[in-house]
């Protein structure tokens, strides 16, 4: 970034980003309206040459954006907490936690680490393959290959598989 491009980076701050984190505020709560803020501004950061002359409402629009995405997030975190309790209850008196964790740890680190960005940290096939480099085929393939893995390492254990 040029010293002309902080400047304009610097001033785009200063000017709207009490207007973005009230917007966000409002929306989603204080508590995470900063991180709200923190996104916009860093798409504005990535996309400075692309501004318009009236950048604030390109900046909401990009906001609006954000705080979609994070509501889905949310509504996939819920969902999966619903999936759990429900398998979880499902079997009174069997806590299947530790032996998952167990098989979990059991595998190679590039199988932990794309089941945990898509299971626990919930991206998208193409949003985990962003985070690891790859394409999204590539990261697909991984994906099935580290389940395949996860459900032999939970046979081993005989912890019971719901998902077939």
């Amino acid at each position: 970034m040029t010293g002309s491009e902080r400047e304009r980076f610097d001033e785009l701050w200063s000017k709207y980003a009490g207007s973005i984190y009230a917007y966000a505020a409002r929306r989603v709560g204080s508590s995470d309206a900063d991180e709200i803020v923190a996104e916009v501004f860093g798409v504005a950061w990535r996309r400075i040459d692309d501004l318009p002359d009236r950048p604030l409402p390109w900046l909401y629009g990009v906001g609006r954006n954000v705080i979609r995405e994070h509501y889905r997030s949310e509504q996939r975190r819920a969902r999966l907490q619903e999936t759990l309790d429900r398998e979880w209850s499902a079997a009174p008196g069997s806590d299947r936690t530790p032996a998952v964790l167990e098989a979990l740890l059991d595998l190679e680190d590039s199988d932990q680490e794309v089941l945990r960005l898509v299971a626990w940290e919930q991206l998208s096939p193409q949003e985990a393959a962003e985070v690891l480099g790859i394409n999204g085929a590539a990261l697909r393939m991984r994906l099935t290959r580290a389940r395949r893995r996860l459900r032999a390492a939970l046979a081993e254990r005989q912890v019971v598989d719901h998902e077939g």
